[in-house]
């Protein structure tokens, strides 16, 4: 074959393989887009449905067809939290936001459940990450609030949730609840405050915090809505110190036993 032949040919063989290689790069994005389409489509469907199971079902088909996305990670996390399940949901968590660095819920979601597992250096080591991104994000502030209740900074938790009680009214509820530790016994002073309160249910505590003359049922109280907010350690170790140091009294507070038997008293 001549030099002007093997020229042609190999024109021929260039041209064939470009088409082949447009061909396949067609299909993968084709396919990768339909992944992707799928997998939010899976997502969508186990938000909206009530049924555990089916839940984690469909976000494991996401998971399946996107296995570098962070969202089904994230959703499994969730459920892990909600349950609380913190080992298993720190996985998720970790895993999250090692595909998705950008997205401050996933630093939220880890502080906190670092938090309720004791790992406050850790905690506070995402906070610090999370801070780089959105520095005046409230929930940092919040989760660094939990830090001091949990290590009986009550002060210092109480600071924190000064500066962001209008933000929320879970914020609220905290900041007040502390402030109510800190002033047993300051009635007049706390009275003032019930119209500044904008949650009708922490409204609520407040006024029946108010109207006892028992500083046992006061603190009784406060552990209660601790435990209610998730908070076991502060408010098991409330309870611990009326038990021991209360025990006639702490007969008495049959509204709070239920509640109380997670503390293992």
């Amino acid at each position: 074959m001549s030099k002007g032949g093997i020229k042609k040919v190999l024109k021929i063989i260039g041209i064939f393989l470009l088409v082949v290689f447009a061909v396949a790069l067609s299909i993968w994005f084709t396919l990768r887009t339909f992944r992707h389409e799928w997998s939010a489509y899976y997502l969508e469907q186990s938000r909206e449905t009530t049924d555990i199971n089916q839940k984690i079902i469909l976000i494991c088909k996401a998971q399946a067809l996107t296995p570098t996305s962070y969202a089904p990670y994230f959703e499994l996390g969730k459920i892990a939290y909600e349950n609380k399940n913190f080992k298993q949901a720190e996985k998720y968590f970790r895993k999250a936001l090692y595909f998705n660095n950008k997205d401050i819920n996933n630093y939220t979601y880890l502080a906190n459940i670092l938090v309720s597992q004791e790992k406050y250096g850790q905690a506070q080591e995402i906070i610090n990450q999370g801070e780089l991104i959105d520095a005046n994000n409230p929930e940092f502030i919040f989760i660094k609030a939990r830090i001091s209740l949990n290590q009986q900074k009550y002060s210092e938790a109480h600071s924190y949730l000064e500066k962001i009680k209008d933000k929320s009214p879970l914020y609220e509820t905290y900041s007040l609840i502390l402030e109510l530790f800190l002033n047993l016994e300051q009635n007049k002073h706390l009275s003032a405050k019930i119209e500044e309160i904008k949650s009708e249910d922490t409204k609520a505590l407040f006024i029946e915090f108010l109207q006892s003359e028992n500083p046992i049922f006061k603190q009784a109280l406060i552990a209660y809505w601790w435990l209610w907010l998730g908070e076991e350690k502060p408010g098991c170790a409330l309870a611990k110190k009326i038990k021991d140091q209360n025990t006639e009294e702490w007969a008495k507070l049959l509204k709070y036993q239920e509640l109380f038997k997670q503390c293992n008293l």
